[in-house]
């Protein structure tokens, strides 16, 4: 309840500021404004980089606290450009945008942090490989994939936590890397790599793989074995295949989080 509470403080005191900061003149409105887009376009260059994520913020805090910092950016430009709007209906019509977007914003925090951990419920078979239980956990079932297959017991529920999955955003690469720290330990060196089928052949295996599912959506699977024409997969939402190189290349995103022992 009180990550809920400070975020829906930190977003109203970003509008307030963009509210302030409108009102004082054209130029503070542009400035305030700019710089509110910059940092909104900076978020969504990391969520396709989440390797250069991974790299500029190491800090256990900023998992779970990533996909929502941009929001507040967002309701400070739209703030800022309120008041300067030229007629009354342009100014309602940015309030409405502005209320519509603090209300998407808070709706998906509260599917967040008010997620039930028992929704959770995959196991691992006897090969240590962890099926999906909803349609939004297949990074979580491919993180306890992953750490069965290299030893370390884990389950659906528990990498859903540690990886902070949600029915927002399921799970990213920054919540996989974070899960898999956490449950493999000190001794593993985990990290988000972008990679080429080239590279595979040098990559520790199992490795979980980001591939396309749908449009704007991703999907999890865990590469078991590399070979020099195609790649045996663990499919949380299916089994173990094997897939060609040209069906594995089709899908690929070309990232990995993979596990190094030190």
């Amino acid at each position: 309840m009180i990550p809920f509470v400070l975020t829906l403080v930190f977003w109203g005191g970003a509008t307030a500021a963009g509210v302030v900061l409108g009102r004082r003149s054209v130029r503070s409105a542009a400035i305030t404004a700019g710089v509110c887009a910059f940092l909104v376009l900076v978020r969504v260059f990391l969520r396709f980089h989440p390797d250069i994520e991974d790299a500029v913020f190491p800090w256990d805090w900023y998992v779970p606290a990533h996909p929502w910092w941009v929001f507040a950016p967002a309701l400070g430009a739209v703030a800022a450009g309120a008041g300067r709007m030229s007629t009354p209906v342009a100014r309602i019509g940015v309030g409405v945008f502005a209320v519509l977007l603090f209300t998407v914003a808070t709706r998906n925090l509260a599917l967040t942090v008010f997620a039930d951990p028992e929704t959770y419920t995959g196991i691992a078979d006897r090969r240590g490989d962890v099926r999906q239980s909803t349609d939004h956990s297949c990074g979580a079932a491919a993180a306890a994939t992953m750490a069965n297959r290299l030893g370390v017991p884990a389950d659906e529920r528990t990498m859903a936590e540690r990886c902070h999955t949600n029915a927002f955003l399921g799970t990213d690469a920054l919540g996989v890397a974070h899960g898999l720290r956490a449950t493999l330990g000190e001794n593993w060196t985990v990290r988000i790599e972008r990679s080429t089928w080239d590279r595979l052949a040098t990559t520790p295996l199992p490795a979980a793989a980001v591939v396309k599912f749908q449009l704007w959506v991703d999907h999890w699977v865990v590469v078991l074995e590399s070979e020099a024409d195609s790649v045996v997969v663990s499919d949380p939402a299916g089994r173990v295949r094997r897939l060609s190189r040209a069906e594995f290349l089709d899908r690929w995103r070309g990232l990995m989080v993979t596990a190094r022992r030190r």
